[in-house]
């Protein structure tokens, strides 16, 4: 939501301690499977690497059994107050020897799965069937309620080294429409070991995927940093984003590669040849940023009358509601010219109106409250929606605005709805 961009600027956040940052990763634990299972001090340190995390996006099962990733979150969760469920897709190559992707999340942290599929690769192209990916793609949608971004989907793949430029292109030119097309979700984030870069994506071969350069993309991690645990220096592992939510909801300069062998207050010394046993990638990561509002919400059918005679404000922009003459609610732009003012012509309008207007001239409630365009000029009025951002903070404010506001919903034709609490 754009909404918070702005609110930045409005609100002084004085203490964020309720809420926190989530630690989401990525990491190809590489040919994981029985035989790691059975080393104790591999497992070990998995457990106590994958601890750190909100949110995990797994690569490289590969078990014929199906029980070592079971093994895994099992124990994971071992004495854990705040454990995490799973999200597991089939077992996915063109060869036999095949792999699993897995998802391994929290919901105490406020996440909760939405939606989860198998990208169906085949297509037909210059009139021969052809699958896309040597590993499709599992995608995997979630909302979250207590970051600023509530609701995104990440597009999980483990792609071909020998293919690393074909199949790069080709999440850009099916997948990533094909996946906004059936969630409806504008925020995506494709993930995982994308071989991008060293011998598989070379300097020379960067100019032949256009998704580097397409401005509507956003790489997190630079061709400079190092993901891999042996003597090589190769970017293999990325964070791709497409969608505006991420541009407020990742904590700015979060991403980062999480060398696992240096953190010995977490792991102890850890030598060489575990680090290599435990994975010859690191796990990448970075912040999903913490809510810093609670949002209440209003609308359909509630429209602003525009006093000018042409023109519309512009949709998903904001604007501020300010208490007029009588029982008038103006809408100001942000160069404070008023440009229009809260419609009250049905019972229902009144009976919002009179609403907002209490709480707004309540003693000491500091209320902020504006107003989200949401379509175009039609007949000298507009489409909005009313938001009002409170601080996560002051709950007690927030619940008292939601059950005002609510009650009045429940009983005319305006929709109510909340994010955060």
């Amino acid at each position: 939501m754009l909404i918070l961009q702005l609110f930045a600027t409005l609100l002084l956040l004085t203490d964020s301690a309720c809420s926190k940052d989530l630690l989401v990763g990525a990491f190809n634990i590489q040919i994981f499977g029985l035989n790691k299972v059975k080393k104790t001090d591999v497992m070990d340190a998995l457990v106590k690497i994958i601890r750190r995390y909100d949110l995990l996006f797994i690569q490289e099962i590969r078990d014929t059994s199906g029980t070592a990733i079971n093994k895994l979150l099992n124990d994971v969760n071992k004495d854990q107050p705040e454990p995490f469920e799973m999200v597991l897709s089939e077992r996915l190559g063109r060869s036999v020897s095949k792999e699993q992707y897995a998802y391994f999340y929290r919901p105490s942290s406020g996440l909760q799965v939405k939606e989860q599929f198998v990208y169906y690769d085949t297509k037909v192209i210059a009139g021969k069937a052809e699958d896309l990916f040597e590993r499709q793609p599992y995608i995997v949608s979630f909302t979250s309620s207590q970051t600023e971004l509530d609701s995104f989907a990440l597009i999980g793949i483990h792609i071909a080294p020998t293919h690393a430029v074909k199949e790069i292109n080709y999440l850009k030119t099916y997948v990533v429409d094909e996946v906004r097309k059936t969630l409806g979700e504008p925020n995506l984030m494709i993930m995982g070991d994308l071989n991008a870069d060293c011998n598989y994506v070379s300097r020379s071969k960067w100019r032949h995927i256009p998704m580097k350069t397409d401005k509507s993309f956003k790489w997190l991690l630079g061709d400079e940093v190092d993901t891999t645990v042996k003597k090589t220096h190769c970017a293999y592992d990325r964070f791709i984003t497409t969608g505006q939510g991420w541009d407020y909801g990742i904590v700015k300069n979060s991403a980062k590669v999480y060398r696992f062998d240096e953190d010995v207050a977490r792991l102890g010394k850890i030598d060489y040849y575990l680090a290599a046993n435990i994975s010859d990638h690191y796990p990448i990561e970075f912040l999903l940023a913490e809510t810093q509002y609670y949002i209440v919400s209003v609308s359909n059918k509630l429209y602003i009358e525009l006093y000018a005679e042409k023109g519309g404000l512009t949709v998903d922009d904001f604007y501020g509601i300010r208490l007029g003459v009588g029982d008038v609610l103006k809408v100001y732009d942000t160069k404070e010219q008023a440009v229009g003012e809260v419609q009250k012509y049905s019972e229902d309008d009144k009976k919002l109106t009179k609403e907002l207007i209490k709480l707004m001239t309540r003693i000491g409630s500091g209320l902020e409250v504006f107003i989200e365009p949401i379509k175009n000029r039609w007949r000298g009025k507009q489409n909005s929606r009313i938001v009002i951002p409170i601080s996560v903070t002051e709950k007690s404010k927030a619940t008292a605005v939601w059950n005002a506001l609510n009650n009045v919903c429940k009983s005319t034709y305006f929709k109510c709805s909340k994010n955060g609490f």
